[in-house]
């Protein structure tokens, strides 16, 4: 096996990082994209790199002169020439777990399907704010790779990680685990849902497998949590229906109340409108544990809380036009992340609903949409199957090939008090690049209608 040869596979934002990291070393680059769908300045950087590429296919070879292949986020790891350097005893892992192993400060790992980018977000001001030098990234956008390349010496890493990061990460440890939810979603790569399930819960083990003290944060109402963990010491729920719980939701107030490794007490209360989405209290009762288990005092929790905004693209509101309300959600990849979209809202909503087909059930939308809804346009691949899912569940469902038609639909019906909600409920890989595009697609959109 030839000892200097490293296969980085993918190259978005990570796969990159990880080439500039690697610079000096031998490496292979590739990606299923042709040459022609890349910044001509991409190309030229890895080029000055030195790195081998190879683009518009797989076709790397003998896998067996490879010592190491990195997957970026999202690369399958069942890939037929990733199985096989696998089977021939390359070691194949993801670019999270290459970089963490390289990191010399704390780990905080933040999974779950839905409220993993808020609530690294909202962990990450925490520490910030509290004086640390911390570094954020992993899923959320910035490789974790980046905190290898600055060379700053960090305090704390806080990483939002994905399922797929979990698979292929063998032997990442953090310090502290926090998992949010687990819903159905990405059963376009998984067998089951459970199988699914198991790879959200790995993260609780791996936490486990660094210390058995290691922090556990934890959704105390998410039965599919709950029936593959047994709490322990180390392990801090937030609840909406157990006061016991170490954070317990009522309306709009988190108290929080943890008896080890000591006595914390906190509450953290809030105007009913500050809000938007009940979904983002879980987010912060997740951030108030970890903040509070890790000695940053309330105080600075609090100061973080009332400053907090949504990010883009999750119930991002771009405006209001004529009295109707606009609001970007493209982020909401699965069904539940719609349902806590719509939840958010009384009524009247006009709903974007579409995207590639991840093969999820849309059948838990149809009681939501009926409520909350006045009406539904579907778009992209799986238009067909959300039509014949929702038709006759709201009196207004209308298919449309892409967002910019199923807008089109939308705007020639709306009225005074109306809201449209982008909120897809599928993943944009069917006509976008990822979630970001799509949504700055419709705030193109929408900011035309607020010009008029």
């Amino acid at each position: 096996m030839n000892q200097g040869k490293v296969l980085v596979v993918g190259l978005g934002l990570s796969g990159l990082e990880v080439c500039r990291a690697l610079k000096g070393e031998r490496v292979v680059a590739t990606d299923i994209k042709l040459e022609t769908q890349f910044d001509g300045k991409v190309i030229e950087e890895l080029r000055r790199l030195n790195c081998e590429l190879i683009l518009g296919s797989h076709d790397v070879g003998d896998v067996r002169s490879f010592k190491q292949i990195i997957l970026s986020p999202g690369v399958p790891p069942d890939l037929p020439f990733i199985v096989e350097a696998k089977d021939s005893g390359v070691e194949v892992l993801s670019e999270l777990e290459w970089a963490w192993r390289q990191l010399k400060c704390p780990t905080v790992a933040i999974t779950g399907t839905n409220g993993k980018t808020t609530t690294t977000e909202l962990i990450g001001e925490i520490f910030r704010r509290s004086g640390s030098n911390v570094f954020v990234g992993g899923n959320i956008g910035t490789p974790l790779t980046r905190a290898i390349s600055d060379k700053q010496d960090w305090d704390i890493a806080v990483v939002e990680v994905s399922s797929f990061q979990l698979d292929m990460s063998p032997h990442f440890q953090p310090d502290t685990a926090v998992l949010l939810n687990i819903e159905e979603d990405h059963l376009d790569r998984y067998s089951s849902f459970e199988e699914y399930v198991y790879s959200k819960i790995s993260i609780i083990h791996k936490a486990r497998a660094k210390s058995k003290k290691a922090f556990i944060v934890l959704n105390g109402d998410d039965p599919n949590i709950l029936k593959h963990f047994q709490p322990d010491d180390f392990t801090y729920r937030w609840s909406r229906v157990d006061p016991k719980a170490e954070a317990y939701i009522s309306s709009s107030t988190i108290n929080v109340a943890i008896e080890k490794p000591r006595r914390i007490e906190a509450l953290f209360t809030f105007p009913e409108d500050k809000v938007l989405g009940a979904h983002n209290l879980e987010n912060m009762a997740a951030a108030a544990l970890v903040g509070l288990l890790w000695n940053i005092p309330e105080r600075v929790i609090w100061d973080v809380f009332s400053h907090f905004r949504p990010s883009s693209h999750r119930l991002q509101w771009l405006g209001t036009f004529n009295g109707v309300s606009f609001y970007d959600d493209s982020k909401a990849t699965n069904v539940a992340a719609t349902i806590r979209a719509l939840e958010s809202f009384d009524n009247n909503v006009w709903l974007l609903l579409g995207g590639k087909d991840k093969k999820l059930s849309f059948d838990k939308l149809k009681n939501v949409v009926n409520e909350k809804c006045k009406g539904v346009v579907v778009f992209g691949e799986v238009k067909e199957r959300l039509f014949n899912s929702l038709n006759g569940v709201v009196e207004n469902v209308f298919k449309a090939e892409d967002l910019e038609e199923a807008f089109s639909i939308i705007i020639s019906r709306v009225k005074k008090g109306d809201i449209v909600l982008l909120s897809p409920a599928c993943s944009s890989f069917d006509q976008y690049t990822n979630y970001r595009e799509r949504g700055l697609h419709f705030q193109r959109l929408v900011r035309n209608v607020l010009r008029q």
